[in-house]
């Protein structure tokens, strides 16, 4: 297959999906596929070009005897009015800049979109627009719902870093991104000392 683009949400709102030949073609068989996708006919086709079939291993690398699934080669996640990170530090003012997670696990069931990670470095407090002490690994747990985080956001960075996820077999290029309101709780000390 050639390489193409898949742009899968655009100005807040799904406009394509992954998939390969079989998938594609049983969702337009489906009688329920408007239901499903909010989608039909010719604009479910154009959603559903199946672009996807490689062979992936279980966390890394491509492999000849298994069955083609759907995923994405590289992932990039871009803003439609990207700013510098002093500028986007400046916006949010006072809050956390959270650098790593791990843990993140879907909770309630996927469809519910609830989520929960557990930060672990790289990540500080905010204060008056600048990076102020760094907050101890393993402290917070990041408790929220996909849909109200990318409801939220209120700003992006224009420079984006690729991102190794841990036993996945792509890479996700992303800016930093500053989100209003997600719901962080205490799981041990908070911070080290401050001033």
């Amino acid at each position: 297959m050639p390489r193409h683009d898949t742009d899968l949400i655009k100005d807040g709102v799904l406009v394509g999906c992954l998939s390969n030949w079989y998938e594609t073609e049983r969702l337009l068989k489906d009688v329920a596929l408007r239901a499903k996708l909010g989608a039909g006919g010719a604009e479910a086709r154009r959603a559903l070009v199946p672009r996807n079939g490689f062979r992936f291993g279980a966390g890394g690398g491509r492999q000849f005897d298994t069955t083609p699934g759907i995923a994405a080669s590289n992932v990039i996640v871009e803003g439609a009015a990207p700013v510098s990170l002093d500028e986007l530090l400046r916006t949010v003012g006072d809050g956390l800049y959270i650098g790593r997670i791990w843990y993140t696990y879907p909770i309630n069931g996927l469809r519910a979109g609830d989520f929960t990670c557990t930060v672990v470095g790289d990540s500080y407090i905010i204060r008056d627009g600048r990076l102020a002490a760094p907050l101890r690994a393993n402290a917070i747990r990041i408790n929220e719902n996909i849909e109200r985080v990318l409801a939220s956001i209120v700003g992006i960075t224009k420079d984006v870093r690729g991102t190794i996820v841990w036993a996945a077999d792509e890479v996700v290029y992303a800016p930093e991104i500053a989100v209003r309101g997600v719901r962080v709780d205490e799981i041990a000390a908070f911070t080290e000392e401050l001033d």
